[in-house]
This record gives structure tokens, C-alpha cells and sequence, in this order.
């Protein structure tokens, strides 16, 4: 099955020159776009000063301009085949990183940078939560040991809530250890979510 639209070739790739890389050529024409060069004065630069032809400088252009648009939505699904679209799939990254080239470039497809997606307010608030048990459950054994601690020094004496603070200090204990391990493994299922996306 082929990921290409109807009227797309599979391959957006050209043969490179020698020496050249698709780092330098895109990078070329994201500086150009930045600095609100023409379209087809670009495309001209791109054979002047690469070599390619005008066909692939145009097809170049293109797909450096296309993977900023991909950038922009800051969709995961949108990332380009860097086998088959590299220009692309090079400049999706970098937009990625530099949010800056998206304002430079196509500024009305600048998003706003707070909790822009569903998923990445739902990741903020499960660290937050995760965070939370973590500290919980830290504070209940930190308790239970000074209720343990408490109820083993004062067993002798006359004091009528003594007798239960062992009691107490073991179910401190459960629920602190619960509410830690449930902290922790809301943490590292966020942390495995993050490490996907990118």
C-alpha cells in the first residue's frame, strides 16, 4: 500500500550533487523564505548555486515549504518519511525545534503555545497528578514511621491512642507505598508517551 496522494510520486527524493546534503539545500532555502526571497528566485538560486535542475529545485522548494506547513499543525501523524520526502521531513524537524522558522515564514500558521493539543494538557496534568501520589505517598510513610516510632516508645505508658498507633502506622505504610507505586507508574506512562512523539 502506498502512503503517496493520488497525483504524488512515492519518491520526493533527488540526486544530491557532490558534496551537497539535504541539510545545506534545504537549510538554503528556509534562509531565503525567511528573509521573504521570491519563489522563483529561490528556485533560480537553488540551480545556480547547488547545480541541480530546475525540475528538482522546484520539487525542493516545495517539499522544504510543505514540511514547515506539517510543522505547524504540531501533529506527530504529520511527520514526513525522511526515506522518501527528506526536504521535508528536514525542515518538519527543525520547525519543530525553532518554532521561530513557522512566525518567520507562514506567521498566520503560528499556534499559540499554551496546551495547543488535548494530549499535551492531558500529559501535563497526569505529571502534575503523578507528582502528587509521589509526594503523598512519601509524606504517609514519613508518618507512618514516626507513628511507628511513637507507638514502640510510648507502649508502656498510659496513653489510650498508643495502642493503636502501630495499627495506624501499618496502614499509613500500605497507603503510602500504594499511592507512590501509582505515581510512579503514572509518571512512567507519561514519560513512554513523550518519547513517542518525538
Amino acid at each position: 500500500m502506498s502512503n503517496a496522494r493520488e497525483g504524488w510520486p512515492d519518491d520526493l527524493t533527488i540526486a544530491l550533487p557532490p558534496g551537497q546534503t539535504v541539510e545545506a539545500i534545504g537549510q538554503f532555502v528556509i534562509q531565503r523564505e525567511v528573509s521573504k526571497g521570491a519563489a522563483e528566485d529561490t528556485v533560480q538560486a537553488l540551480v545556480t548555486t547547488f547545480g541541480i535542475t530546475s525540475e528538482d529545485a522546484a520539487l525542493v522548494y516545495d517539499r522544504v515549504l510543505g514540511g514547515i506547513v506539517r510543522a505547524s499543525t504540531r501533529n506527530s501523524a504529520n511527520r514526513p518519511d525522511p526515506a522518501n520526502d527528506p526536504f521535508a521531513y528536514f525542515s518538519y524537524e527543525l520547525a519543530r525545534r525553532d518554532p521561530g522558522i513557522i512566525a518567520g515564514i507562514r506567521p498566520d500558521y503560528v499556534q499559540a503555545p499554551d496546551c495547543d493539543s488535548a494530549r499535551h494538557c492531558d500529559r501535563t496534568a497526569k505529571l502534575l497528578l503523578a507528582v502528587l501520589l509521589l509526594f503523598s505517598g512519601f509524606t504517609l510513610l514519613l508518618f507512618a514511621l514516626v507513628f511507628g516510632l511513637t507507638g514502640l516508645l510510648s507502649n508502656g505508658s498510659k496513653v489510650p491512642f498508643s495502642a493503636r498507633l502501630p495499627t495506624v502506622a501499618v496502614v499509613m505504610v500500605l497507603a503510602g507505598w500504594l499511592l507512590r507505586r501509582v505515581g510512579l507508574s503514572l509518571w512512567r506512562a507519561v514519560r513512554a508517551d513523550r518519547s513517542v512523539d518525538r
